[in-house]
């Protein structure tokens, strides 16, 4: 008896450990921002960029459907590290191909994008990635660079 006691108590604890690792398990598009969210609370993972000048300045609500936002980036699911960056792939046209493992000395341009985030005070951590496409335009190799700037709201 006290065998099967002692399995049930570990099982539930397993259990216990693993739903509270779960805090970002969902995952949703809302206009051009995508969000990770638990019951409770929200990040912000990704922005997808239009590829207008205006749009290059993006302010980051409050919540997410009544979830408070605690970071821009964070951990989903299990753990799994996602930081926040921009996704500028609607910049191009469709059919662009964007290379990988392109030797520095092979790119003739580099090309700055400069992002500014907009956070609210209810935002506790930054985790942003560096992100670079490297495309090629006129048989030449350019490198666009996302640089992201944050700043909190007045």
């Amino acid at each position: 008896m006290k065998k099967v006691l002692l399995t049930v108590f570990y099982v539930l604890m397993a259990l216990l450990l693993c739903s509270c690792s779960f805090e970002f398990s969902e995952q949703a598009r809302d206009g051009d921002l995508l969000y990770e969210y638990g019951n409770k609370k929200a990040f912000v993972a990704r922005y997808y960029w239009d590829g207008r000048d205006e749009t290059m300045t993006v302010v980051i609500p409050q919540k997410y459907e009544g979830r408070k936002l605690v970071s821009v980036g964070g951990f989903a699911g299990r753990g799994l590290p996602m930081p926040f960056y921009v996704d500028i792939t609607r910049y191009f046209p469709e059919d662009t191909v964007f290379l990988k493992n392109v030797d520095d000395e092979d790119i003739s341009e580099v090309r700055e994008l400069q992002f500014t985030l907009i956070l609210p005070g209810s935002i506790e951590d930054v985790h942003l990635a560096f992100s670079e496409s490297v495309v090629e335009e006129d048989g030449k190799l350019i490198e666009y660079r996302v640089n992201v700037e944050t700043e909190y709201a007045k």
